[in-house]
């Protein structure tokens, strides 16, 4: 009886995963296609539920054990407590997408192709200034030198936020 209630939790518990994961997954998408209807120029065609294909794609590699969709969703989390005192709060919610969209492991060069990749898909559809701050902001999460500006400050400390959980939490 004691090993099958345990196979019956752990069966539960891997459902209660998979069925948290899904709603997960669903709330980041339909904030990520809001977001980016949101930035589009009003004549621009562009298919945002696309775009976010090619996002959460690439977010779920099976080589990912840290940037993964968990780590965009703690971002997230981070944003809405920041929310009221970032300056430009879209364009900083674009870049936070968009900073660990490619991870190569070995590669050095990982923000910057992240950069080149949202030009790509957002030139055209959004305004050049848009495009040249988002850009900015990804590259910031290099974490190479101190962010002077207050919302290169906040994506740092978004970006940055799991490590000050505690250990289950950044496990997760």
């Amino acid at each position: 009886l004691g090993q099958a209630t345990m196979l019956t939790d752990r069966n539960d518990a891997s459902s209660t995963r998979q069925t948290s994961t899904a709603v997960r997954d669903s709330l980041l998408r339909q904030r990520f296609v809001a977001l980016w209807q949101r930035c589009l120029n009003a004549s621009a065609d562009s298919d945002p539920a696309a775009v976010w294909q090619e996002v959460a794609r690439r977010y779920a590699e099976p080589h990912r054990h840290y940037h993964d969709k968990s780590h965009l969703a703690h971002c997230m989390e981070q944003l809405d407590l920041a929310a009221g005192q970032i300056q430009e709060p879209d364009r900083v919610e674009l870049a936070i997408w968009f900073h660990d969209v490619v991870n190569k492991p070995g590669v050095s060069d990982n923000e910057q192709q992240s950069a080149e990749l949202f030009r790509r898909l957002a030139d055209g559809v959004m305004d050049a200034d848009l495009i040249d701050d988002v850009v900015g902001l990804i590259l910031v999460t290099t974490h190479q030198r101190q962010p002077e500006l207050p919302d290169h400050q906040f994506i740092c400390d978004i970006d940055l936020a799991s490590f000050g959980c505690p250990w289950e939490c950044f496990l997760n």
